[in-house]
């Protein structure tokens, strides 16, 4: 008798359920949520029942996903996690936001949305202890008046990656530092 194989079952309604239950909770106290689809490969069904549950965004980190996403009719507005610079191009193109942390690379952003007559929107990432991604927040503002200098590009947002490689929780503290930042 052969062995079935391994296999992950997906419930889009418990997804749908889940989000609902998360973007209710937290949209209390002004704070909306990004869907991510990067395990999933981009599985639109996915991406479908998180949007219907709530979020405002689908992220990923690679284009090709959310190509592939945006090919099967999801409508959403899309972020992307890893912001390759050999891939600016394509980036702008196809309206993405993205998450970045390189100033080398936002030149390049700049360079193609300038060309194309587009407006490219960025999150700046800012290290608060996880040492995953982001800038240190001592190297945050003169990026910013780097960034203000750049065509084409708007900021977005900050954001911060948590909970991730070092185990760094949430807390009131580094929550209190991200939005003091945003502040200033």
């Amino acid at each position: 008798m052969a062995l079935p194989l391994p296999r992950i079952e997906i419930d889009p309604v418990k997804i749908y359920e889940n989000t609902k239950t998360l973007t209710t909770l937290y949209s209390k106290r002004g704070i909306s949520l990004m869907g991510v689809t990067k395990a999933v490969r981009g599985e639109p069904t996915i991406a479908n029942a998180m949007i219907e549950g709530g979020v405002q965004f689908i992220a990923d980190s690679r284009i090709e996903n959310i190509k592939k996403m945006k090919e099967a009719g999801v409508r959403s507005k899309f972020v992307l996690l890893r912001t390759p610079i050999s891939q600016a191009e394509d980036i702008v193109a196809n309206d993405l936001i993205s998450l970045n942390t390189e100033i080398d690379t936002l030149k390049e952003l700049s360079r193609f949305a300038k060309a194309q007559a587009r407006v490219h929107k960025i999150i700046l990432m800012i290290d608060l202890g996880d040492r995953r991604e982001g800038l240190m927040p001592n190297e945050l503002f003169p990026i910013v008046q780097k960034v203000l200098s750049l065509p084409n590009i708007e900021i977005f947002g900050l954001g911060t990656n948590l909970a991730c490689l070092s185990g760094i929780k949430p807390d009131n503290e580094n929550m209190s530092s991200l939005s003091n930042m945003t502040q200033e």
